[in-house]
């Protein structure tokens, strides 16, 4: 039997699943590490393209709600939109790049200060409230050298998710071997 159910759950796991998952998280992380620059750029093409043919697929649907008699001028509004968006992903690729820094700034800023006031307001005591007081604090602070180094802050932030996303494959790999212990089948 190379499976294990997992306890509490009908979910069978395959060690050998959850083992090549893992590789592919190392290698994912890896690779991020290696070649963020690239990565990066491969990512906002992949976005820009994303919304080109988000917009057609939101303009067609303007158009045949149209034909059927249903108010469709929303649709074609943000179809046009979406397409715009998809277009100055390839025309100007710096200023996308800034939008993304300063929107991810932005929202680190929001949910820094919002975990801030929620572990101030909390009744919560002991360690809950200080991770979530720490967390809110981190997220304001990421959120300053996103402004003040955004092409810094963006390398580290992407080196950092590489190396999570690598250590994260290998909890994977090892607790598939931990589950082919628990099995003792050898593949």
């Amino acid at each position: 039997m190379p499976e294990v159910m997992a306890e509490g759950t009908w979910m069978v796991i395959s060690w050998t699943l959850v083992a090549f998952a893992g590789v592919f998280l190392v290698l994912a992380g890896l690779s991020l590490i290696i070649w963020s620059d690239l990565l990066v750029n491969i990512f906002v093409i992949i976005l820009g393209l994303l919304a080109i043919f988000l917009g057609l697929g939101l303009l067609a649907g303007g158009h045949l709600m149209g034909r059927a008699g249903f108010p469709s001028i929303f649709l074609l509004f943000f179809g046009l939109a979406s397409i715009l968006t998809g277009l100055s992903v390839f025309l100007w690729r710096d200023l996308v790049f800034d939008l993304i820094i300063y929107a991810g700034a932005g929202i680190a800023m929001l949910t820094g200060l919002l975990l801030l006031f929620l572990g101030s307001i909390l009744s919560i005591r002991g360690w809950g409230r200080r991770m979530i007081l720490l967390g809110g604090s981190g997220l304001l602070i990421t959120d300053i050298a996103l402004i003040l180094f955004p092409n810094l802050a963006a390398r580290v932030l992407v080196t950092a998710g590489g190396v999570m996303t690598a250590l994260a494959g290998c909890l994977a790999i090892l607790f598939a071997l931990t589950l082919r212990q628990e099995t003792g089948n050898p593949l």
